[in-house]
């Protein structure tokens, strides 16, 4: 009887034929299936079909992506070429982080103001097909929202012209 359960925990339920051993570290049986890894191997194929599928609707729908920037200055990303991928002008109205203060303590002689977030402004609700640009601070608000992106500023991404102001990214990120 427990045999023939692990058989059927192995299995699942498929028929087999043939002559074949399945090792199992705590078992080892002759099951004799050719039928059972053929229905793995398919099972694993449709899979692997689905994840294709889903990566070329990616691709497809990436294309039809609108981005805008909520920033207050331009937003360049170039590809590894250097060549221009994305350019955003600052939006009109940036999206601002709304904070108030609400103590003041002095510790060791030094003022410490204690920040409180009351609210970003101007910042529409998710749309599909639309990607917000904003501030590190503003994204770090409102971590939740997964259609807010950042430029990225870290070394491995961030162009500077000789003046050591911000030319370009390489990329964005969330």
């Amino acid at each position: 009887m427990l045999a023939e359960d692990t058989i059927e925990d192995v299995l699942e339920g498929q028929e087999t034929s043939g002559q074949t051993t399945i090792k199992n570290p705590n078992l080892e049986v002759d099951l004799g299936s050719k039928k059972v890894f053929q229905r793995k191997k398919e099972r694993l194929d449709k899979e692997s079909n689905i994840v294709e599928e889903i990566s070329k609707l990616n691709e497809r729908s990436s294309s039809a992506v609108k981005f805008v920037n909520y920033t207050s200055h331009p937003i360049r990303v170039v590809n590894e070429e250097g060549d221009l991928v994305l350019s955003l002008e600052p939006a009109k109205r940036a999206v601002r982080v709304k904070t108030r203060m609400e103590d003041v303590v002095d510790v060791a002689g030094v003022p410490i103001a204690t920040k409180t977030t009351r609210r970003v402004n101007k910042l529409p609700p998710p749309k599909p097909g639309v990607l917000y640009v904003v501030s590190g601070y503003v994204k770090n608000v409102l971590s939740h929202r997964s259609d807010l992106v950042v430029p990225d500023i870290s070394s491995k991404s961030i162009i500077r012209d000789e003046n050591g102001e911000v030319e370009a990214v390489r990329r964005l990120s969330r």
